[in-house]
């Protein structure tokens, strides 16, 4: 996955409401000469709007209601763009959203909700266009709170059912930095772009594994990770039958990661594990499409790449619960 250019390196928080964007596309893998090695399956670029020259407001809501007799919750969105001029060369874009889910399960122990949550996304950006060249800068902060994870116990009910039973509702903390400039300079018959991200995360979540109403097995894991990352390309004509892209990128990020499994005993035992892990990626790419008909096309690339990683890994051992 990929947010306005810029690979974002773990699955966690990547999955989240999406809102104000400019498009997606979906592309069939294998992608790795422009994307790296991990796109075999293809890519998937999320890009959201960029600030516009000329005003522009919209806002939206929606509420949906409980649904099969009153077993969901309400569930309330609201969202909020303002973007135009500051100057001549200069535009703003601010976008505010928010997500109120009531919960769609119902717990039968209690008959409380179940998957209950709050989502909000704060985004702002600038842009520069003056000539040849064009800067988009864009900050972005999420947070999420709710219950943790819903499952079921087929052992106790049907898989065609919506029947759960949790002792432990648990829950999701979830916060999230997102940053990205991009800088844009034509040049002859191509362009010069060059984009750096970074992203900061934090989630801490607490789960009913066994998905019943006996306390079994419950787990509390914390995940944090940053990353930053630069990628520089030319893309271009080289003449009027050879398109032609090549740069260079490069990538870091530390993952650190915690979990209590808290198992029933006479006396209450909790395992821990976890570890941290750091990643430095590097990268050297061209790819070329030459235009032998209007209707064949030929395409190829080659891609260096050189990636080491560090990790320190604990075992997993008996200690107080985390917090």
């Amino acid at each position: 996955t990929f947010v306005d250019g810029v690979y974002i390196g773990i699955n966690p928080g990547a999955s989240l409401d999406t809102f104000d964007l400019a498009g997606v596309e979906v592309l069939r893998g294998p992608q790795g000469t422009l994307y790296g090695r991990n796109v075999t399956g293809g890519a998937v670029l999320v890009q959201t709007a960029d600030p516009s020259r000329t005003w522009h407001l919209a806002v939206r809501g929606a509420v949906d209601g409980p649904v099969d007799g009153g077993r969901g919750g309400a569930n309330l969105t609201m969202s909020g763009v303002v973007s135009g001029p500051l100057s001549p060369d200069l535009a703003f874009r601010l976008a505010a959203y928010h997500n109120s889910d009531g919960g769609y399960f119902r717990n039968r122990p209690t008959g409380g909700k179940l998957g209950k949550a709050e989502t909000t996304v704060l985004r702002g950006g600038l842009a520069y266009d003056s000539g040849p060249l064009r800067l988009v800068g864009k900050l972005e902060y999420t947070k999420t709170d709710g219950q943790g994870a819903v499952g079921q116990n087929h052992g106790l009910f049907a898989r065609d059912s919506f029947d759960v039973s949790l002792d432990n509702p648990g829950y999701i903390r979830g916060k999230a930095w997102f940053g990205s400039l991009r800088g844009d300079y034509a040049l002859g018959n191509g362009k010069i772009t060059n984009i750096f991200g970074w992203r900061k995360y934090s989630q801490y979540t607490n789960n009913d594994i066994d998905s019943s109403p006996q306390f079994l097995f419950h787990s509390k894991t914390g995940l944090e990770q940053e990353q930053w990352s630069n990628e520089l390309r030319w893309a271009g004509q080289l003449g009027p039958e050879l398109d032609l892209t090549m740069g260079g990128y490069i990538f870091h990020q530390d993952v650190a990661y915690e979990e209590d499994r808290n198992l029933p005993t006479s006396t209450p035992l909790t395992f821990y594990g976890g570890g941290r892990q750091g990643q430095d990626t590097y990268g050297l790419f061209a790819q070329g499409d030459w235009n032998l008909t209007d209707a064949l096309t030929l395409t190829g690339g080659l891609r260096w790449t050189r990636e080491e990683k560090d990790a320190a890994v604990t075992f997993v051992r008996t200690r107080a619960a985390c917090s």
